[in-house]
């Protein structure tokens, strides 16, 4: 009896995949090949450290690279723009290039080929000139645009009482990331 329920979950499970495609890949808006992390709505302290990453997938054969990417910062309440050196200072990015493939479904055995083009501001953070609030990324590529929404906390005056010391070892990396 289980065996059977186990098979139907796995047929349903299949079907489900193969009636619903991704439409785009992780991290990017419908119909666009620019992605931006940390993605969707991501909620920040000024002062926190973090990595922000911009990927371009341009299909293979079509032209494209670093030099289309454009980012800029919207401070909402203020409504002013700025460019990454404005906004993280003298961070400079890390580009990065490779080699795409993208499914639409698990019996897929032609898959779409892209290039990809990352830049990467390692150990970034939030100034607090820009207090708190809103704050929109306008990532551009081309034709292609990706918008993501940041909310902005102001740093705490509080001081961390308990340090929680967490040991590893021997774990793999999803179990890393799960932690």
């Amino acid at each position: 009896m289980c065996r059977v329920v186990f098979v139907a979950a796995l047929v349903l499970a299949s079907v489900a995949a193969l009636q619903y495609p991704p439409d785009h890949h992780h991290g990017c808006i419908e119909g666009s090949n620019a992605c931006v992390y940390p993605i969707g709505t991501s909620e920040f302290q000024c002062g926190s450290i973090f990595d922000f990453e911009v990927e371009y997938h341009v299909p293979l054969g079509k032209k494209g690279g670093y030099k289309q990417i454009e980012v800029t910062f919207e401070i909402v309440a203020t409504h002013q723009k700025h460019t990454p050196a404005e906004f993280f200072g003298d961070v400079k990015p890390q580009k990065r290039t490779w080699g795409l493939e993208v499914y639409e479904n698990v019996l897929d055995r032609k898959p779409e080929l892209y290039t990809a083009y990352a830049l990467k501001w390692s150990n970034v953070k939030i100034d607090k000139k820009y207090g708190k609030g809103e704050v929109i990324v306008h990532v551009t590529t081309g034709k292609e645009y990706n918008t993501v929404s940041w909310h902005v906390f102001p740093p705490t005056k509080r001081i961390a009482k308990n340090v929680i010391l967490m040991i590893g070892d021997g774990m793999n990396i999803n179990m890393v990331s799960g932690a």
